[in-house]
């Protein structure tokens, strides 16, 4: 019986320690970077920063190697963009930065979807622990792509707008609606 309660406490002490390691592990800040279509127009490219960890990070730092040309027109460098040059100081759990990346529009499409490059991190989580991670970004996703058309929301957006101006001219008096009133007999003997 003495050997069985040693064996029993060395198993209760791997235990412990595992559920330790376990539990730092899930209580730590998570980073995910990437890219993806703006969901009411594709051609727009976002690049997105969110934290999926249960703890929040703090002093998020970044680099870019290559330094890639973005924007609209592609005049600027990803490097010169406030989030990347200046950081995050804190990012809480569930957090999510989300801004315009580049354009896919214009006659570099294909060259656009060539590009990669990657995204340097060190942060810090709770008591201080610092983390360092790296993120391969990839266009190659977007190649073939079908130019997209305009958006239903887009469309929606523009129906709503022409809807609107005809209510107006309605109620404004600009143009009057031409009622015509008849009884159903009268209706009758005209279609005959």
């Amino acid at each position: 019986t003495a050997g069985a309660t040693v064996l029993y406490t060395v198993c209760t002490l791997w235990i412990i320690f595992e559920m330790r390691k376990e539990r730092k592990q899930r209580n730590r800040p998570r980073l995910n970077i990437f890219i993806k279509p703006r969901e009411d127009f594709g051609s727009f490219i976002h690049l997105v920063i969110e934290n999926n960890g249960l703890n929040g990070a703090s002093n998020v730092s970044f680099s870019v190697n290559p330094d890639i040309n973005v924007g609209f027109r592609g005049k600027g460098k990803l490097s010169s963009l406030g989030i990347i040059k200046n950081g995050i100081s804190f990012l809480e759990p569930n957090g999510k930065r989300d801004f315009l990346l580049l354009s896919l529009i214009g006659d570099d499409f294909d060259e656009k979807t060539k590009t990669k490059f990657t995204v340097h991190t060190n942060y810090e989580g709770l008591g201080g622990k610092k983390y360092k991670e790296d993120f391969q970004i990839s266009f190659a996703e977007f190649e073939g792509m079908t130019r997209p058309q305009e958006p239903p929301v887009y469309k929606i957006s523009k129906s709503l707008e022409k809807i609107e101006k005809n209510v107006d001219h309605l109620t404004s008096g600009f143009r009057k609606l031409q009622v015509i009133t008849q009884t159903k007999a009268e209706k009758r003997t005209e279609d005959k």
